[in-house]
């Protein structure tokens, strides 16, 4: 299986994806270093010697034989590979894509107190103005991928937000995601819809009053019953169809 993490610079897809390649016993790469290991010189020299549109197609080509290569993996994509006409589309053919989001008030927290240098961000001085900006543009193709992680209900309300927004009129959404429905009472609020269950783990679950919000909210109509599988009593795994 192929797992591709998308999202921008700072939001920990190197950190996850390294643990993510662990559970799965699965090999572990990140672009950027393919990029340095390839043309034996790292990120920030290749934008100042050689340039941007250079870097990019250079993040291209090397993706796409990633993308063609048979092996397993788990691999952390540059912020701004989604931008490449058509990688996203290819990305989803091939694999697993799970979209990492942050707000651009603590992507800008993160990338300040970084060490490590990032070209796009030299001269920049309202970090979160940049960075909202970039996201904006990039968000269309980021919320394409199969999987998104919710931190909080308002969290998972935005991602809700950005997914009907560029929803076409008729057009539907396929979500499964953790959820409470038949889950025995063996769970702890922790707030912000997040809870502790039997299993150990932290979840962001969906609450029948948070999918008559949703349905409410953005005024979806489900086109099928809410469909849930109980996995041995630890968690309820929730499926829900949706028409905007």
């Amino acid at each position: 299986m192929k797992v591709y993490l998308v999202g921008y610079m700072g939001v920990g897809k190197s950190t996850l994806g390294k643990r993510l390649a662990r559970r799965l016993d699965s090999t572990f790469l990140d672009l950027d270093a393919l990029i340095e290991d390839d043309l034996r010189m790292n990120i920030p020299e290749i934008f100042e010697q050689k340039g941007e549109p250079f870097f990019r197609s250079e993040e291209r080509r090397i993706l796409e034989n990633q993308i063609s290569n048979n092996d397993s993996f788990v691999l952390a994509t540059g912020g701004g590979a989604v931008l490449a006409k058509g990688i996203m589309n290819e990305l989803l053919e091939s694999g697993v894509v799970i979209w990492l989001k942050m707000s651009p008030g603590m992507l800008a927290s993160r990338l300040e107190q970084a060490k490590e240098k990032r070209p796009l961000l030299d001269g920049v001085t309202n970090y979160e103005a940049f960075i909202t900006n970039h996201l904006n543009e990039r968000i269309p193709y980021y919320s394409k991928a199969q999987i998104h992680f919710a931190a909080s209900q308002k969290h998972f309300m935005q991602m809700m937000d950005e997914l009907y927004r560029v929803l076409q009129p008729g057009g539907s959404l396929f979500i499964r995601m953790t959820s409470v429905f038949g889950l025995p009472k063996n769970y702890r609020s922790l707030g912000k819809g997040r809870y502790f269950l039997k299993d150990g783990s932290e979840r962001f679950l969906l609450t029948p009053e948070l999918l008559d919000d949703l349905k409410t909210q953005f005024n979806f109509k489900l086109l099928e019953p809410v469909k849930s599988v109980l996995v041995e009593d630890l968690r309820s795994m929730t499926t829900l169809v949706l028409q905007k």
